[in-house]
């Protein structure tokens, strides 16, 4: 029936039924699920914040700091640390949870042991903050970069702290000689939809597979299977 048809109480009855514009609006619609909380622990409650001290020499002292303090940044943001150093006292103040403490006290040592020589890293004990890959002798150059600056924009860019050092020697037997074990510190993945150490991970494969084509991919277009701790 047209609307010239329809008699002006059936045209009045139609305008009642149908919804308005305003009515229409607050239909219900899909929306963003809430972000997910901070883990707490099993009773609920975040886990406690603790203080702890550590002393350093002066020479420590200032590679800890880094140039304009971007070393101390670093480990505190890896950590989740957060982190003071005064350079009167040679002290360094943590405050997080013990786990962050932890955590914030080896890489601490990880960068002393940098200034002197090679790091080592105690494979003993399992943790879960760390990935290691083998890079190829002929390609470590390439992956760090002059002075160092390749591997310090991988850092900054997914939030990790990496550096070369030697694990056990079960991790090593998958390399060849001149290898060496590029160690990866941070969380697996940092919200949102952040890859963190992941992507650190994927980032050196991309920059090995570029300088030494196959050794990450095989000529069928498979990843290769190669040495490495999660």
């Amino acid at each position: 029936m047209s609307d010239d048809e329809m008699s002006d109480d059936e045209r009045r009855g139609r305008r009642e039924r149908s919804p308005s514009p305003a009515a229409r609006s607050k239909s219900p619609s899909k929306s963003k699920s809430p972000e997910k909380s901070p883990p707490r622990s099993p009773g609920g409650e975040p886990p406690a914040r603790v203080t702890q001290t550590l002393e350093v020499d002066k020479d420590d002292a200032a590679f800890i700091l880094g140039r304009g303090g971007s070393t101390k940044r670093k480990i505190a943001r890896v950590s989740g640390t957060e982190i003071e150093l005064d350079e009167h006292t040679l002290q360094i103040t943590l405050n997080g949870s013990a786990e962050q403490c932890a955590r914030a006290k080896d890489y601490i040592d990880f960068v002393r042991q940098q200034r002197v020589g090679p790091v080592t890293i105690n494979m003993d004990t399992p943790r879960d903050d760390f990935s290691a890959y083998i890079v190829p002798g002929d390609c470590i150059g390439f992956v760090m970069g002059r002075n160092g600056q390749t591997l310090r924009s991988m850092e900054e860019e997914w939030g990790v702290l990496m550096f070369f050092a030697k694990t056990d020697d079960a991790q090593r037997e998958g390399g060849r000689d001149g290898d060496e074990s590029l160690c990866i510190f941070g969380p697996l993945a940092r919200p949102p939809r952040r890859a963190a150490r992941r992507g650190a991970e994927v980032k050196v494969m991309s920059a090995v597979e570029h300088k030494h084509p196959g050794y990450c991919v095989s000529s069928k277009g498979d990843l290769r299977e190669h040495e490495r701790v999660q």
